[in-house]
């Protein structure tokens, strides 16, 4: 007998294996959860700005601000929105680096990485996981962040002030510099009662020394080693603004803060210089003009960029998967 020809039959067999497997199914890649002029962002990444939008978010507002209603928005989904600027924004500033030949050095890049390596140790610290995707997106968002400051830098250093726009403004806001730059020599008296605490206000009023009066109320023993401090108005803090425009000798009514009452007493009361109004004065106009400048090329930037974003991860973004304040978490 002859041979046969096996070569039909094999043909017939990876023709029918083409056509099984021209079958199956592929199953379709899901969408990133963002994409910017086609470099995809994890959602990983996007959480770093949206944990760091609701840090500020409590700073600015309190535990409270996670209850207030913005025009029938949640405070949560404001910050959401606040977090995806910030990210696009970095994002495509830190993609105009390679056009504009902007690289981080050596010492920027080591600096980088040991920002994301204690962030890495924070996070830890307070108890939470840290997982490897999470730690690959802290070192791109802090490589990128410093590509943003150089690209930053990089633009604005083209353009010069100008002098009659500079005194212009500081005709303008001189009177206001002047007093924020004014220095108070600040003295307090804790006590545990609001009784106390009038007491010690009432003496202050009458004429008695202040050292008199701290002897004979304060109980709040920190304060032999912090008492004064020195403060400048524009730095005063939310307990203190009762200072703002305190003359020298001023007694301010008891204030209820943490475990007691303060009383605060005005010492003293120095003057900024001309010349140090003058600086900075001109520091101010400069960081304006300079953010002015970086504003509008960043915005042509955005206008430009492709944003794509999946929609369905977006929503399903909650205070429940990331590390936001308790407090937001309660109000979810």
């Amino acid at each position: 007998m002859g041979k046969k020809n096996i070569w039909p039959g094999i043909l017939v067999c990876l023709l029918l294996l083409g056509l099984l497997c021209g079958c199956q199914k592929q199953e379709p890649k899901e969408a990133p959860f963002l994409s910017v002029n086609g470099e995809e962002v994890s959602k990983e990444e996007y959480v770093l700005y949206l944990e760091e939008a609701a840090r500020n978010f409590q700073e600015l507002g309190g535990e409270d601000i996670w209850e207030t209603d913005f025009d029938g928005r949640s405070a949560l989904d404001v910050a959401k929105d606040s977090a995806l600027n910030s990210l696009i924004a970095v994002k495509v500033t830190a993609q105009q680096a390679d056009e504009m030949g902007i690289a981080l050095s050596e010492e920027e890049e080591a600096a980088a990485k040991e920002e994301a390596d204690g962030a890495v140790k924070e996070y830890e610290a307070a108890g939470s996981a840290v997982s490897a995707e999470t730690k690959a997106a802290l070192d791109t968002v802090m490589v990128e962040k410093q590509l943003f400051q150089k690209v930053k830098a990089a633009v604005v250093s083209s353009y010069a002030i100008g002098e009659a726009e500079f005194q212009a403004y500081e005709t303008a806001y001189r009177e206001s510099k002047e007093m924020q730059m004014r220095r108070l020599t600040v003295y307090s008296i804790g006590c545990t009662t609001e009784e106390a605490a009038l007491a010690a206000y009432d003496a202050l009023q009458g004429g008695t020394a202040f050292e008199e009066v701290f002897a004979a109320y304060n109980e709040d023993d920190s304060l032999d080693a912090e008492r004064p401090y020195e403060v400048e108005e524009q730095d005063l803090e939310e307990e203190e603004k009762v200072l703002s425009g305190a003359a020298e000798g001023f007694i301010g009514k008891p204030m209820p803060e943490g475990a007691y009452y303060y009383v605060l007493y005005v010492g003293k009361v120095q003057e900024a210089t001309e010349e140090e109004v003058t600086k900075a004065l001109r520091e101010d106009f400069t960081q304006i003009f300079q953010t002015q400048v970086f504003e509008e090329n960043l915005q042509k930037w955005q206008q430009n960029a492709v944003i794509e974003q999946n929609m369905a991860l977006w929503q399903q973004v909650n205070a429940e998967e990331i590390r936001l304040p308790q407090e937001t978490k309660e109000n979810e």
